[in-house]
């Protein structure tokens, strides 16, 4: 719409969205542990996809990585 505003149409309705910066992220792809150390359950360790069906949010949680931006 201009150089700081942005406009993000959800399933219903939409909203225009005005900021300094706007970043995107248009999905992910998590990258196994070398040599297969840890395996993805996505239960006890999970992936982006995994923490976001999370039914609640847990007391204490990790992060690994951060991706490439």
């Amino acid at each position: 719409m201009s150089p700081n505003t942005i406009s993000v149409q959800p399933n219903k309705g939409g909203v225009h969205l005005e900021a300094k910066n706007v970043s995107t992220a248009t999905g992910s792809e998590v990258t196994p542990f070398p040599g297969g150390a840890l395996e993805i359950d996505e239960e006890q360790i999970v992936g982006s996809t995994g923490a976001l069906l999370l039914q609640k949010v847990p007391g204490k949680m990790a992060v690994i990585g951060g991706g490439i931006f």
